[in-house]
């Protein structure tokens, strides 16, 4: 029988760690049962019933705490239900709950140490008459001890040689190397570690913990944010002695989460429908993108229906607007949006319409240009999106009078090129007003389009903006390092993505093929909550 033990999960970002690597583990050992210490799973301290589900949902079969079960009161009826969720066994008579379990061929025990904790009582002599009192106990018996002191662990260990199978020590967060078993054929550790941020103080963000440190003044501390890892202990157990085989120390690193707010559907002016960009995305591994069409909301709603069958990718209702400046054009991003906002789709129709007057416009120009493309042919790649220079540069591509897409836009399309028409657009104050409006936060996409782009974001911020798209594809390491000062001086978010259309595979950054660091998210996220924003998909 194959065991795995979860050490101390902290906080959203544990519990996204084990939603992220247990079914792996799971596959790659065949595991018999999952036990996990989830005393600090709900924003780093205690358990909730919605947090609880969350894990078992995540494929772990037993539930184990600590001193911290009670902080979340909601949780105490659950103590008492099916849920098979334990508090430690050694609390007095009387307190809700069980310290104990039996599931399938398993006797999962919960202990708490006394040593620098409390006084409950005594952990050895409550296991004594447990052993005792139990009728018809399995063969195999796992004891998380949940103590502070190694002494006490060690001890409860050696006790209990023999009698179970395994005692596996939480509290601590951090991981042991003593791993190993014990002369009668028990499996033991001092403390199987933490899951959660790996750039934390056992969990909990460094800043919040130096601040109390250096000013012993108290403070909330919150959890760590980043990058996670799992710590665990997998114990090979003969299911009909009850001794433990074999016991090894598990660690594993969730990858890099990536981002891409900067995607388009055809539902404005890109080749994958809505649903093929979300099974794209989840395909590529990314865990956040943000579907931002021209002008467009309507390839939201697919979006985020297409999003529920990969529960590790969230999707950022958004949308990219086209505005004008003397100097050239100026797009601006809107995040979280409410794309049934009445002023929003007003405006949207109106611009879709301009859109269309626009295309045929510069297909009369490039026939003047010699360049002779199909109005009707134009509107059959478009689909039922909304028509874009892109599908303009995409029949000129089918009519071989380009080599390339990048080639339609540098040689006619583009800003003050012979082809180039200016449609009704409008200007980017109006735009960051509309994206407020529609309970977005406005940023300014791709910002080196123009000459000057400060001056602008100085005048923008003024009125609503939020941020600037500085991890942009095809920027320089130069240009992103600029765009990111000048975001910091100015107080705002760098943001970034590949402004993926799919039209040409050769020369275009695939989704997710921006350095766009999860912090760019988080820093999203925050503002919203801070706004008390609804957020929808996120």
């Amino acid at each position: 029988m194959l065991i795995l033990a979860i050490g101390d999960i902290i906080g959203q970002p544990g519990r996204q760690a084990v939603k992220a690597l247990l079914p792996g583990l799971r596959k790659q050992y065949g595991l018999d049962m999952v036990v996990a210490n989830v005393e600090n799973i709900a924003g780093g301290l205690g358990v909730t019933p919605a947090t609880a589900q969350e894990l078992l949902a995540a494929g772990v079969d037993v539930l184990t705490s600590g001193n911290h079960i009670w902080a979340q009161k909601e949780i105490i009826p659950c103590l008492d239900s099916d849920m098979p969720i334990l508090r430690p066994l050694n609390y007095p008579p009387g307190v809700p709950g069980r310290g104990y379990l039996v599931k399938g061929q398993v006797l999962v025990v919960n202990l708490i140490g006394r040593t620098f904790m409390s006084n409950f009582d005594c952990p050895f002599r409550a296991m004594d008459q447990l052993l005792v009192d139990i009728k018809n106990k399995p063969p195999v018996i796992i004891v998380d001890f949940h103590a502070e002191a190694t002494s006490e662990k060690m001890a409860m260990g050696r006790y209990l040689d023999g009698r179970v199978s395994a005692v596996l020590g939480t509290h601590t967060h951090v991981g042991t190397i003593d791993a190993q078993l014990l002369p009668q054929g028990t499996a033991y550790v001092t403390d199987i570690g933490m899951t959660g941020p790996i750039n934390s103080v056992i969990g909990d963000d460094i800043e919040d913990v130096l601040q109390r440190f250096l000013t012993i003044i108290p403070n909330r501390l919150s959890v760590g944010k980043g990058k996670t890892m799992l710590n665990a202990i997998l114990v090979r157990i003969d299911d009909q002695s009850g001794r433990a085989i074999s016991i090894e120390r598990i660690y594993r690193e969730e990858a890099t989460p990536r981002v891409d707010l900067h995607l388009h559907s055809t539902a404005s002016d890109g080749r994958l429908s809505p649903a093929e960009i979300v099974g794209k995305a989840a395909e590529a591994g990314l865990t956040v993108i943000a579907l931002t069409d021209h002008d467009t909301v309507d390839g939201l709603a697919p979006a985020l229906e297409a999003a529920r069958a990969f529960p590790r990718l969230k999707v950022i209702p958004g949308i990219e607007i086209s505005t004008d400046v003397p100097q050239g054009e100026v797009h601006l991003l809107g995040y979280f949006i409410d794309y049934t906002n009445r002023e929003l789709l007003s405006n949207l129709d109106r611009m879709r319409n301009s859109r269309q007057q626009r295309a045929k416009a510069m297909i009369d120009k490039l026939r003047t240009l010699g360049l002779s493309i199909e109005w009707e042919r134009v509107k059959e790649i478009a689909g039922s999106g909304s028509i874009g220079r892109p599908h303009i540069a995409q029949a000129l591509l089918e009519k071989g009078y380009i080599a390339s897409i990048k080639e339609a836009f540098t040689r006619y399309l583009s800003w003050g090129g012979p082809a180039y028409v200016a449609r009704d657009k409008m200007t980017p104050l109006e735009s960051a007003k509309l994206i407020l409006q529609a309970n977005g936060l406005p940023v300014m996409a791709h910002p080196l389009t123009f000459n000057d782009p400060e001056a602008l974001i100085v005048e923008l911020k003024a009125g609503g903006l939020v941020g600037i798209e500085a991890y942009y594809a095809g920027y320089t390491a130069e240009e992103i390092k600029k765009l990111v000062s000048l975001a910091d001086k100015h107080g705002l978010i760098a943001t970034g993505g590949t402004d993926y259309h799919g039209m040409d595979t050769s020369t275009e950054t695939p989704i997710g093929g921006a350095d766009v660091p999860i912090a760019a998210v988080e820093q999203l996220v925050a503002l919203a909550e801070k706004r008390g924003l609804k957020l929808a998909g996120s």
